[in-house]
């Protein structure tokens, strides 16, 4: 079975970063995009090796590599929301799909 047979309906959020009159950045998020990917929990050994690259993630995201998605995005997936903690790695260099890296958070953290 390939990986895109257990993929199902998530949803990008990309945020746009404004500058108001005072200097301060707004982050104000743009229009969720769906998309195809599945989300599994990662394994200890990936836990581990991520905290030492300082990346804290618990879960990771696997999606064609057609999807814009970036370090700064957040994945949807029903009422959950998850943080990209790493930048998207395209598996075995094959254009086929990203590996990228999540953390939980509720949906107002940012």
């Amino acid at each position: 079975m390939a990986i895109n047979d257990y993929y199902n309906t998530l949803y990008l959020i990309n945020y746009t970063e404004v500058v108001d009159g005072r200097g301060l950045a707004i982050k104000t998020p743009e229009i969720e995009v769906t998309f195809q990917g599945v989300i599994n929990q990662a394994s200890s050994s990936e836990v581990i090796i991520n905290r030492k690259l300082d990346i804290v993630a618990d879960y990771k995201l696997f999606c064609p590599v057609t999807v814009a998605i970036t370090r700064s995005s957040r994945v949807r997936q029903g009422s959950q929301y998850y943080n990209v903690v790493s930048e998207p790695k395209n598996t075995v260099n094959q254009d086929h799909h990203y590996k990228i890296y999540l953390k939980s958070t509720s949906k107002e953290a940012e």
